[in-house]
């Protein structure tokens, strides 16, 4: 996505299966486009079908409902219920989110991205695990089924943490990887309590970030390992107009520290850091490749059913990527091991 994906949002407006059959054509115009932009193989035939995908066969407004999908024009979205009102995650979005990311995630990547991580941590059922930024439940989760550890999450947007709770009982994981409400700024965590402490993407909005670090670093155990990744700047000058575009939409106020500064203070609390890795292009690439993926699951009548949900969504992402693409953010991963305490 680049500053062409912004004026495409912008064009479309946000009114979704409420539009007019050529505002709803000027929608699917931009779908198509997005779906051009995102897929190298656009326009190929597909292998087993030797079919082209249906977005790529979009080539320009229809002055009728041609085009729309059958039941086009009936289709409506299910109208958000009062209760959904000033909410930052409705269920509307949380519908959308899971669709992109996966089930229980709202960060790029899903499970597949944390799988990554774990042949790093050699994780068992013998571990704890302290999770900052449970969201949805889905890590924590995924964390228990793939290596039986015993997770503890900790999530600082009540809405998510609501819905994260509920989740775990559902899935019968109350007790293995709960999601708890809680406030990063004043979080006080018992001292040698974890073997492991990871959070992805989580951290950004926390504005004093020393004392959760040294929170953090305390709760570990000696030889206890640190996973964190977070969008960071990338030198100890203001953000530039891109950020400070995105950082305004934020819902919680971003409070970014440059990625050096992060590495340096994670020195300062006993332990042991490895060097950083700036993961902003692979960051880039899972949010990219989430969309695609979810373009490929669409038909025009579902699309449009969920088009206002959509476009607010990828708005979102196109503003996150743009700060991205204009140099001025970052997104780093750090990697500490916990050092035996000094004797006094």
């Amino acid at each position: 996505m680049d500053n062409n994906t912004k004026l495409g949002v912008e064009a479309v407006g946000n009114d979704g299966p409420n539009q007019s059959i050529y505002e709803r054509s000027i929608t699917l115009r931009f779908f198509a486009w997005l779906w051009r932009a995102l897929n190298p193989f656009s326009g190929k035939k597909d292998d087993q079908s030797g079919q082209t995908h249906w977005l790529d066969e979009i080539d320009s407004a229809p002055e009728d409902d041609e085009g729309l999908g059958e039941g086009a024009e009936d289709e409506k979205g299910e109208e958000d219920g009062d209760e959904d009102l000033g909410l930052v995650w409705p269920k509307k979005r949380l519908n959308m989110v899971e669709q992109l990311w996966g089930d229980g995630y709202i960060t790029p990547g899903g499970e597949e991205y944390l799988k990554e991580y774990l042949p790093l941590l050699a994780l068992t059922e013998k571990h704890s695990l302290l999770l900052l930024g449970a969201s949805l439940g889905g890590i924590g989760r995924s964390l228990v089924e793939e290596t039986g550890v015993w997770v503890t999450g900790y999530e600082q947007d009540t809405e998510l943490a609501e819905i994260g709770a509920e989740k775990c009982v559902l899935s019968a994981m109350q007790r293995r990887a709960p999601v708890k409400k809680a406030n990063f700024e004043t979080l006080e965590l018992k001292p040698n309590s974890f073997d492991f402490a990871m959070s992805l993407e989580s951290l950004y909005s926390v504005e004093h970030k020393k004392e959760l670090f040294a929170s953090v670093a305390s709760s570990l155990r000696t030889d206890g390992e640190l996973i964190y990744t977070d969008l960071v700047l990338p030198n100890t000058e203001p953000p530039n107009d891109a950020v400070k575009k995105w950082m305004a939409s934020e819902p919680h106020k971003p409070h970014l520290w440059p990625y050096e500064v992060t590495q340096s203070y994670l020195g300062t609390l006993n332990l042991d850091v490895r060097p950083y890795t700036d993961i902003t292009k692979l960051y880039r690439m899972r949010v990219l490749l989430g969309w695609l993926k979810f373009l490929d699951t669409m038909n025009k009548k579902k699309l449009m059913a969920i088009a206002d949900d959509v476009i607010n969504e990828c708005a979102y992402w196109t503003r996150l990527i743009g700060a991205i693409d204009s140099g001025g953010l970052k997104v780093y991963s750090f990697h500490a091991y916990k050092l035996m305490e000094k004797k006094k």
